[in-house]
């Protein structure tokens, strides 16, 4: 376990500053420290492999929550977009593309790009 010192948070409670320690007193020293300018700072165990970006806070329990609803919706959105990286990899480059168009080869950068698009289909839902 770690223990994250909760320093500042968004009006949606997200954790806007922090500070992570492997001891329960360090965590506490640092709470101390900066308690005078961020007066809501609290200490809060969790586990080591959190993932701050979605922890919401709640200041009256001095307690952090992991947002599995928007961790899932996230995962569903970078996996439904997958296709747009990996055609982006594979699409000739811009220096690929003015040689095309100043070279009169604009059919067959296309059909490059077909190939591309074939190859990692859009998703539909």
């Amino acid at each position: 376990m770690k223990y994250l010192v909760v320093v500042d948070i968004t009006p949606a409670n997200t954790i806007l500053k922090y500070q992570n320690y492997d001891s329960e007193s360090e965590a506490n020293a640092h709470a101390t420290r900066v308690a005078d300018t961020f007066p809501n700072t609290f200490v809060a165990q969790v586990d080591t492999d959190c993932l701050v970006d979605y922890l919401v806070a709640d200041i009256s329990n001095k307690t952090v929550t992991f947002d599995q609803a928007r961790w899932d919706s996230d995962q569903n959105t970078i996996a439904s977009t997958q296709y747009q990286r990996n055609r982006k990899e594979e699409y000739p480059s811009i220096e690929e593309c003015v040689h095309a168009i100043l070279d009169g080869e604009l059919d067959d950068l296309q059909i490059k790009r077909q190939a591309v698009k074939e190859k990692y289909p859009k998703e539909t839902s």
